[in-house]
């Protein structure tokens, strides 16, 4: 067996690993499954951000309604992906996917410090956008892989309501659900109490510290993007599905600089990545497949 055989074969075995992973998959399809929100708030950044004057001045009257769409999508992404993610795994684990993306999003919201505040004489608890948009989506990434993980986990285990027969399916079901979901919500609650003794003062801050942070930084220079693009060549020359494999990867961090830009944007700040998805879509793959489409329209020899 030649080396180019060797390293194929091994290469897909690895690959295919990868590929099959449920978690990565949940991940990747649960974040995909977020896109037609993401782009409802990059449509509504862009019209209510585009440092035009005369145009800023035209929609003065309305702008904040122009830019509401983006508050309850881009500045909240990680609520809808601890959603999508617990969902997308429940249902690779065989399990109807609704009741567990559910108590992923409380459990993401438990974890969630709670602002207080003075007005007035008012004092007042606030669930602030800090934590729900860029900054808490590893948080939310890691919230729907383990709550679903542990409903799912209580399901087999027979922790539930069994129901005599005759009972419409959706109640039924919706019982059935009933105690592994209290479990989870005490053990994220619990969690969430304990978090607020350490010094880090809540679960988000520690995995934006510890995890998020040095990965955005190593995932949004130059090289790493490079070294991504050539590993998914290799792969694609060996007849390894490069795309699907990196991708998987490298899509949530991807995902979180481009928040990160949309909301400079709409701050009105300089945007502080430049190498996001954005990027990867318009360098990456679209402009080498214009290149390839040229070449292959002028020089090849083949009809």
């Amino acid at each position: 067996m030649t080396f180019a055989e060797k390293f194929t074969e091994k290469g897909q075995y690895y690959a295919s690993k990868i590929q099959q992973n449920i978690y990565m998959q949940a991940i990747s399809n649960g974040l995909m499954s977020t896109l037609p929100i993401m782009i409802i708030g990059a449509f509504s950044t862009l019209l209510s951000s585009m440092q035009v004057g005369s145009y800023q001045t035209f929609i003065a009257p309305i702008k904040a309604f122009i830019a509401l769409p983006a508050t309850f999508t881009t500045n909240a992404l990680a609520l809808y992906a601890a959603f999508s993610i617990a969902y997308r795994l429940a249902t690779l684990l065989d399990q109807e996917g609704m009741i567990p993306g559910f108590v992923s999003l409380f459990s993401f919201l438990v974890l969630t410090p709670i602002t207080s505040f003075e007005v007035g004489e008012l004092n007042v608890n606030a669930l602030t956008f800090d934590w729900l948009g860029a900054k808490g989506l590893f948080a939310a990434m890691i919230v729907g892989i383990v709550s679903a993980r542990l409903y799912v986990f209580f399901v087999d285990k027979n922790f539930t309501i069994k129901m005599p027969d005759g009972v419409p399916p959706t109640i039924s079901k919706t019982f059935s659900g009933l105690v592994p979901a209290v479990f989870v919500a005490i053990i994220f609650t619990v969690i969430s109490a304990i978090w607020a003794q350490t010094t880090f003062g809540s679960f988000h801050q520690f995995v934006y510290t510890i995890l998020q942070i040095p990965l955005q930084s190593l995932g949004g220079s130059i090289w790493s993007i490079c070294i991504a693009l050539l590993i998914m060549q290799v792969l694609w020359v060996f007849g390894i599905h490069g795309a699907i494999v990196v991708l998987a990867v490298i899509r949530p961090i991807m995902t979180a600089l481009d928040l990160e830009n949309l909301a400079a944007y709409q701050a009105g700040e300089a945007m502080p990545n430049i190498v996001t998805g954005s990027f990867w879509g318009m360098y990456a793959n679209l402009s080498p497949m214009l290149g390839l489409i040229i070449v292959l329209l002028f020089f090849t020899k083949s009809k």
